[in-house]
């Protein structure tokens, strides 16, 4: 099996307000290493992480689970949005939705397992 840690950024995501934005979809299993989001505006904007998973029960009991939900992010700060690692299975999909649009940054380290 070979590894292969790979960085994806999304400038400006959550380019419509309330409506999800895909990050990254898996292709193989994949590890979430972590997620950085900087917030863009002048005033304090909350978001949502979710992760809409195709993979079939019994593994997973639920399609689309919150991996953050309701995150404050200050004006001009930025945060590390994930505290530990998480596995997605190939066709799984990260989603961030923010309160404003085009309002984040996001930088998602993570490695593939091919």
């Amino acid at each position: 099996m070979a590894n292969v840690f790979k960085l994806v950024t999304k400038s400006g995501a959550a380019t419509s307000a309330g409506t999800a934005q895909t990050i990254f979809t898996a292709t193989t299993k994949t590890v979430l290493l972590g997620i950085s989001v900087a917030n863009l505006l002048g005033n304090t904007i909350t978001m949502d992480i979710e992760m809409e998973s195709t993979s079939a029960a019994p593994r997973n009991n639920a399609n689309n689970v919150y991996i953050g939900k309701g995150i404050p992010v200050p004006s001009g700060a930025s945060l590390n949005a994930l505290t530990g690692k998480i596995i997605m299975e190939a066709t799984d999909v990260l989603k961030i939705t923010s309160t404003s649009d085009n309002s984040i940054d996001v930088a998602l380290s993570l490695m593939e397992i091919s």
